[in-house]
């Protein structure tokens, strides 16, 4: 005999990402985390137009974690408050953790840096694990060596593949360095 059964397609996190270690301020530049202080006015949605490739955004919350959804993505940006940088050349990482249903596989992270007003960015492509979160790490050296200045950080741009067609969840988006050592005498 035939059983008729129901498929549930799991198209949002049901468990928020891994909580970020504890880490000294020193050691940080939070652009968005719970864990740690954001830089200040950051805008995690500047519209540069993406609704014209249908995508959109929004901020999910999952049981009171709040993290970034990206809708059909096509490209998506943070902007710092306008006149603000940070400088990410004493950082060895960046990391972000990043869920998707399988209809996004790869995720491109682009940092955008205005180095004495010239505007110059450089993208990194991680592949994204379908149903789990994905944590990335990013070597900063990474952008250095495609010859990226890092010093003025004033944007991050992310591009999906497929284009326009996955929703990613983003969450735990910082910069980080290996603990500072105390000199003991």
């Amino acid at each position: 005999h035939a059983e008729t059964f129901k498929v549930t397609e799991i198209l949002q996190p049901l468990a928020s990402a891994p909580t970020p270690p504890n880490r000294s301020s020193a050691d940080v530049i939070s652009i968005y985390s719970s864990a740690y202080t954001d830089v200040v006015d950051t805008n995690y949605f500047p519209d540069w137009n993406q609704a014209s490739q249908g995508s959109s955004w929004a901020e999910f919350d999952l049981n009171g974690d709040k993290m970034l959804q990206y809708i059909n993505l096509s490209y998506q940006g943070i902007a710092l408050k306008d006149g603000t940088s940070i400088d990410v050349s004493g950082m060895e990482y960046l990391h972000m953790d990043v869920w998707t249903s399988g209809d996004a596989t790869h995720l491109e992270t682009s940092l955008i840096n205005n180095a004495s007003g010239t505007t110059t960015e450089k993208p990194v492509t991680k592949s994204l694990t379908a149903g789990q979160w994905t944590s990335i790490e990013i070597p900063i050296k990474d952008y250095t060596d495609q010859g990226l200045t890092v010093t003025e950080i004033f944007q991050m741009k992310f591009v999906g593949t497929p284009w326009a067609t996955g929703t990613v969840f983003i969450d735990n988006i910082y910069f980080y360095k290996s603990p500072s050592v105390a000199n003991t005498v």
